[in-house]
């Protein structure tokens, strides 16, 4: 295990997200003082209790019918939303998690393809086994999908929405991604709540359930929602463009990351068409826009929940945004190239 990893568990038990401070006086000290055995055994005890409690979460996600509503408090303001899941009898595997504030917006997912309506958007699906909202697309699948990057760590009981929780910390085991915070229902496996911070320990995100409710039977609304599915011309998927992927080297990738779905888009209203590339750890996400055009992109970099950079060459622009730090969507923006 990582002194990183380590670092991370020692902080949290001193009551503070302070892993870059415990690292640094690690390396400052070249790590001379060893960790105790009975240190180690207990870090290995809340892994493997940490990874049991993640892969029930991801049954439960996956398998029960439940009804719940949740807020996101991002740097951009409060948000609401609705969340239902059912596999039905006739065993699709549907959800649904829909905006409460501003226009009106739903994700469905249906099986493997997710359909976005938005009352100021044309729909459009993709092909993908998770939505995309707050609710992190790697809490869904096993641990063996993340365990490249990251190392999962229980912690301790807490109450949340007045129900009986388990926390489990995402540590990943280098320092150029997200940590996590997850808080596990002990009676049903359900999320109920999960923090998202940067490798300085800054929180960025907290999502938090304000009411659950599960049930033996599918919800009916969702029961409806099929029949109604199979009853409208499906919207086609989003398919990605031939050998488009051998135009563009990428010369620089975070170890881990993965392409997940690339398709062409228009970045935004009468804006250039670009290539779009999505790529993933299991747990987080960052996209690379890449267009064509004569037009130069002005220079930008930010950092928060999401980052984000833009850069202009000769013949092209790359922008990197993404659930992942500025230093690290910079190096990527900063390798990709044109295929000679």
């Amino acid at each position: 295990m990582s002194r990183y990893i380590v670092g991370v568990v020692i902080a949290f038990g001193l009551n503070a997200f302070m892993a870059s401070t415990v690292l640094a006086v690690q390396e400052r000290n070249n790590a001379t003082t060893p960790v105790k055995l009975e240190q180690q055994q207990a870090l290995a005890r809340a892994s493997a209790e940490g990874e049991y409690w993640f892969e029930r979460m991801n049954v439960a996600l996956n398998t029960l019918n439940y009804r719940a509503s949740f807020i996101a408090m991002q740097p951009n303001g409060l948000q609401a939303y609705r969340w239902l899941h059912s596999v039905t009898a006739a065993n699709n595997n549907i959800e649904v998690i829909e905006g409460l504030n501003g226009p009106p917006n739903q994700a469905i997912r249906i099986n493997n393809q997710v359909t976005y309506l938005s009352s100021v958007n044309d729909p459009y699906s993709v092909l993908s086994t998770t939505l995309s909202s707050p609710i992190l697309s790697g809490l869904y699948g096993k641990f063996s999908d993340i365990r490249e990057a990251y190392n999962v760590v229980a912690v301790g009981g807490d109450r949340v929405v007045d129900r009986d929780a388990q926390h489990v910390r995402v540590i990943p085991h280098t320092r150029d991604r997200y940590l996590y915070s997850l808080w596990i229902d002990r009676e049903n496996g359900l999320l109920l709540g999960v923090n998202t911070y940067l490798p300085s320990g800054d929180i960025v995100e907290q999502v938090l359930l304000t009411s659950i409710h599960v049930q033996e039977s599918p919800l009916e609304e969702l029961e409806q929602l099929e029949l109604q599915w199979d009853n409208v011309p499906s919207i086609q998927p989003l398919r990605p463009p031939a050998n488009n992927m051998s135009k563009w080297q990428f010369g620089w990738l975070p170890a881990g990351f993965k392409l997940e779905r690339q398709q062409r888009v228009r970045v935004a209203m009468n804006g250039p068409i670009a290539d779009h590339f999505m790529f993933s750890d299991g747990m987080a996400k960052f996209s690379v826009y890449i267009s064509e055009s004569s037009e130069q992109v002005a220079p930008l970099q930010y950092e928060n929940l999401k980052s984000m950079v833009s850069v202009s060459y000769n013949n092209y622009a790359v922008t990197t945004v993404g659930k992942i730090p500025l230093a690290i969507a910079q190096q990527v923006a900063a390798a990709v190239r044109l295929t000679p």
